[in-house]
C-alpha cells in the first residue's frame, strides 16, 4: 500500500484571502465541514492545527479538499 500523501496548493485570483489544498486521498469523509473560527474547530485535529497558524480565519473540509481562509491584511 502506498502511504505517500500528495498535496497540491491552489491560490484563488477571485479571493486572495483563501488557499485550497487538494489531497490525493480523502481527508475527512462525510462532510462538508466548515469551521468559521477556532472555537468551532475544537475536536477536529486537522482544523485545530490549522487554526494554530497565525492569521487563519476559517477552514472548510470537503472530502479531499481543504480550503483555508486567512484574516484580511
Amino acid at each position: 500500500t502506498d502511504l505517500t500523501i500528495g498535496i497540491r496548493a491552489e491560490t484563488s485570483l477571485a479571493d486572495p484571502d483563501t488557499c485550497k489544498f487538494v489531497v490525493n486521498r480523502t481527508v475527512h469523509p462525510g462532510g462538508p465541514f466548515f469551521f468559521p473560527d477556532e472555537e468551532r474547530a475544537a475536536g477536529s485535529p486537522l482544523a485545530e492545527r490549522l487554526f494554530a497558524i497565525a492569521d487563519v480565519a476559517s477552514v472548510l473540509v470537503v472530502e479531499n479538499v481543504v480550503t483555508v481562509g486567512k484574516k484580511p491584511g
